[in-house]
C-alpha cells in the first residue's frame, strides 16, 4: 500500500510540473553573476535562436521568467532561453547598472562585459544560431538589455524594452531618480549621438535591426517620457546605417475593451534596411509588464502580452 502511495505521488509531482520543466537546464556563474541556461531537447542537431532574458530591480530572475512566461514558448516553438541573476555585491537593490558609465562602451571588466561574455560562452558551447540572439528586459534590465545592443549590434539581432530609460542619458548618478521620473536633459541630437558612438569605435556589420519599446503612461517609477526617447535613439540610430533616410511611419490604436487596456502602437520602418522599430504606450499601465502571467507582482496582465508580441518581431514565432 506504501509502495502504491509513493508510486501516485511522484506520478501526480511529474505531471503537475509545468511543460518548461521539461527543457534542458544548466547553471554557472561568471564575474559574480549567476545565470541558468535552457535549451530545448528537440534542438540538439540544429542552431536555435538565443533570447536573453534581464529582470528588473528588486525581482529574481525566475520571477521574470514565470511574467514573461518565455520558457513555455522556449520548449513549444524551440528556443533557447539564457537568464542571468544581478549579484547584490553590484547593486544592493538588485537592479541591473545601466546607468554607469563603464557600462555604456565595450569593457569587458563591466557587467555588460559579463553579459556579452556570457552570450559568447552559449555560442561557444551550445547549439545557437549567432546570427539569431535577441534580448528581452524589464526596468533596469531594459536599461541593460539597450546598452548591449548599441554597444554590441554585431552581436544582438533584435531587442525588447520594457519600461526602460534612455541610453546614457543622465548626467551623474547622483540624479539618478530625477532622471527616471523627468526623462533625460540631453536633447535628440545629444541622445543619438550617445547611441552611435560604438559604431563609430567599431563600425561593424550590424546583426541588430528588430526593436520594440514599451512603456505604460502611468508610470511614476520610470516616466514614460524615457520610452519617446529610446524610440527616437533608435530610429536616429537605423537612419544612421541608412546614410539619413527616414523611416516609414504607421499608428494603430486599440480601444480597451472590458479590463482590458487600450493602447497604441507607433512603428517606424525602413525596407531597404530591413529595420522595425515598434513604440507601443498602454494606456492606464503602471511600472509593470504588460501581459504578464497573472497573480506576478511585477505584470499587469491586462495589456497585451509584449512577450508574445517581441518574439513575433524577431521571427521566432
Amino acid at each position: 500500500m506504501k509502495c502504491v502511495l509513493k508510486l501516485s505521488v511522484l506520478f501526480f509531482l511529474f505531471w503537475s510540473l509545468p511543460a518548461w520543466a521539461q527543457l534542458e537546464v544548466q547553471t554557472g556563474q561568471h564575474m559574480g553573476i549567476g545565470y541558468t541556461f535552457y535549451s530545448s531537447v528537440k534542438s540538439e542537431n540544429q542552431k536555435r535562436p538565443l533570447v536573453l532574458a534581464l529582470h528588473g530591480c528588486k525581482q529574481k530572475a525566475e520571477n521574470f521568467l514565470a511574467g514573461t512566461r518565455l520558457l513555455d514558448y522556449a520548449e513549444k516553438h524551440d528556443f533557447h532561453v539564457l537568464s542571468p541573476q544581478q549579484s547584490r555585491m553590484y547593486n544592493w537593490d538588485g537592479c541591473w547598472n545601466f546607468f554607469l558609465k563603464q557600462n555604456h562602451q565595450r569593457n569587458s571588466s563591466s557587467e555588460l562585459g559579463t553579459l556579452k561574455r556570457l552570450i559568447d560562452k552559449a555560442i561557444q558551447r551550445q547549439n545557437v544560431d549567432p546570427s539569431r540572439i535577441y534580448v528581452i528586459g524589464l526596468s533596469s534590465g531594459s536599461g541593460m538589455a539597450l546598452n548591449l545592443v548599441l554597444c554590441f549590434p554585431e552581436l544582438i539581432s533584435g531587442g525588447a524594452f520594457f519600461s526602460g530609460a534612455a541610453f546614457a542619458g543622465a548626467p551623474t548618478t547622483l540624479n539618478y531618480d530625477h532622471y527616471l521620473q523627468n526623462g533625460s536633459h540631453l536633447s535628440r541630437e545629444e541622445l543619438a549621438t550617445k547611441a552611435i558612438r560604438c559604431l563609430d569605435d567599431l563600425n561593424p556589420t550590424t546583426l541588430f535591426r528588430k526593436a520594440m519599446i514599451v512603456h505604460g503612461d502611468e508610470d511614476k517609477r520610470i516616466s514614460s517620457i524615457h520610452a519617446t526617447q529610446v524610440k527616437n535613439q533608435l530610429v536616429d540610430y537605423f537612419a544612421y546605417l541608412n546614410s539619413g533616410r527616414e523611416p516609414d511611419v504607421s499608428t494603430v490604436t486599440k480601444a480597451p475593451r472590458g479590463k482590458k487596456l487600450g493602447f497604441t502602437i507607433e512603428t517606424s520602418f525602413d525596407s531597404l534596411l530591413k529595420s522595425s522599430v515598434q513604440h507601443y504606450v498602454i494606456h492606464g499601465m503602471e511600472h509593470k509588464l504588460s501581459g504578464g502571467s497573472p497573480n506576478n507582482f511585477y505584470s499587469d496582465p491586462n495589456g497585451p502580452n509584449v512577450t508574445k508580441a517581441a518574439l513575433k518581431l524577431f521571427g521566432i514565432l
